[in-house]
């Protein structure tokens, strides 16, 4: 959820296709301080990113509509990522997921546009990637993740992930 100006709604009634559009989609907070609701977890992310330790993969949980892909998109802002580095991946709209595993192998070992800066993948609801091979696949290449590279997985049901990406 996000803190919203008074003026937004009426802003997005002004045209018909706005009406159609979810308030998330016309106004999207640009740093933690607009995210609300998720008070531990921005707690715990800004410890670690003023200590310069943010973990290397990072699962994003919870219903459709509470900050996931705008916690991603901060982290992205945060930890200086080029736009070109920043990849959203829609996992339910894979068609060829072992194609797309490699894929994204292949260009892990790349260094990121700008010098020192870093390679993001956010995969969104990453429970529907099959145990074999979509997780598995995506499992190793956790393990083996270079310091300029950050996973963030998003997940409306994280329970259908395999356990040892859940922990």
């Amino acid at each position: 959820y996000s803190r919203l100006a008074p003026y937004t709604v009426f802003v997005a009634a002004q045209k018909e296709t706005d009406l159609m559009r979810e308030l998330y989609h016309i106004y999207r907070p640009k740093g933690f301080d607009g995210v609300i609701g998720q008070d531990d977890a921005i707690a715990v992310l800004e410890n670690h990113l003023e200590e310069n330790n943010l973990p290397r993969a990072i699962l994003l949980s919870g219903p459709s509509g509470v900050g996931k892909t705008t916690i991603a998109r901060i982290l992205k802002t945060r930890l200086g990522c080029h736009s070109n580095d920043y990849h959203e991946i829609d996992c339910p709209a894979l068609e060829e997921i072992v194609k797309e595993m490699r894929g994204i192998k292949k260009h892990m070992g790349l260094l990121a546009t700008k010098s020192g800066g870093c390679r993001i993948w956010y995969l969104d609801e990453c429970h529907v990637l099959p145990k074999s091979p979509g997780q598995q696949s995506l499992l190793k290449m956790l393990e083996d993740t270079p310091l300029h590279v950050y996973f963030f997985l998003a997940s409306t049901e994280p329970n259908k992930l395999i356990s040892t990406i859940r922990n």
